[in-house]
């Protein structure tokens, strides 16, 4: 007779699907924190991870909560759950309860407790004490790229532009591979009129990191844009469209492009998909106007 195959414990269910969920198979890590539970309901990090893996895949942060807050109930010296539940109080905009938990999480020090009090302070505009969570975070890790991406967001909103591009310049050191560094490096070179330099930001993210990110496409086309580089901006901008069909933006921007290029036709066709979508978008409807206006001066030219 062969051996009956020996059952997982909870402590496996939960270890294997720690590893998947932070491997980015979220749904897979999510069932193996369900079977934990089968096995032990009270079982606390089964439940925070549950709630803390599933908000991430869905924004759910109600579910966070109640998940979460149950662990805590388990276990209220359960620093990771009570970091969780001040994660989800501040996906829900509730600053104050989120400052509240996490407070209680520091107590075990974490940089990336210290970093997520941080970014709620900034929430609430708070510089100072975010400054100075931010700086805890680094005196326990000063390679944590959060912490240096969190405290370049300060001194951006305190317009310290030179001190916010040193900031986000480490978090990239540190994590090459951080897309909200790179896209808010980019955001600064924009501000400054600096087109070029945000133009490498956003190709490395759609080269190295994300390709399918529109939202950096479209960034990528209004730089194109303002450089009256028409062509590489028409790239960027179909590249919006091919991930985002709905774009009505993006679709305008195209129509425009054309018009740059002298091809109101082709720029029409854009628009009118753009207005489809749209019909009230009065921006969309002023492009169309110049592109008629366009092609009546090329039809004159002739």
């Amino acid at each position: 007779m062969s051996k009956a195959k020996k059952q997982k414990s909870a402590v496996e269910w939960l270890d294997e699907g720690y590893h998947l969920a932070e491997s980015g198979e979220l749904e897979k890590g999510i069932e193996y924190f369900k079977k934990a539970l089968e096995i032990n309901p009270n079982y606390g990090m089964a439940l925070n991870n549950l709630g803390w893996y599933t908000a991430q895949l869905t924004g759910d942060y109600k579910f966070a909560l109640k998940h979460c807050k149950k662990a805590i109930e388990i276990d209220p010296n359960n620093y990771a759950a009570q970091h969780s539940v001040g994660w989800a109080y501040r996906g829900l905009k509730d600053y104050k309860n989120a400052i509240k938990h996490f407070k209680i999480s520091i107590n075990k020090p974490d940089p990336l407790h210290y970093t997520d009090l941080g970014l709620t302070y900034i929430s609430l505009e708070k510089h100072k004490e975010a400054l100075d969570c931010f700086d805890k975070a680094l005196q326990g890790d000063k390679k944590f790229y959060k912490a240096w991406n969190g405290m370049g967001i300060v001194y951006l909103n305190l317009m310290n532009y030179e001190k916010a591009i040193e900031c986000f310049e480490q978090a990239i050191k540190f994590e090459p591979q951080y897309k909200q560094a790179w896209i808010n490096l980019g955001e600064i070179y924009i501000e400054l009129g600096h087109n070029k330099d945000a133009i490498k930001c956003f190709k490395h993210i759609v080269e190295k990191i994300d390709a399918k990110d529109s939202d950096v496409w479209f960034e990528l086309g209004s730089c194109y844009s303002r450089l009256s580089r028409y062509k590489n901006a028409i790239k960027s901008f179909k590249k919006v469209v091919e991930f985002d069909p709905n774009n009505s933006t993006a679709l305008y921007s195209l129509g425009m492009m054309y018009g740059k290029l002298e091809d109101p036709a082709k720029g029409t066709e854009f628009v009118k998909k753009s207005l489809e979508i749209d019909p009230e978008n009065e921006d969309a409807k002023s492009v169309l106007k110049l592109l008629n206006l366009i092609q009546e001066n090329l039809k004159n030219k002739i």
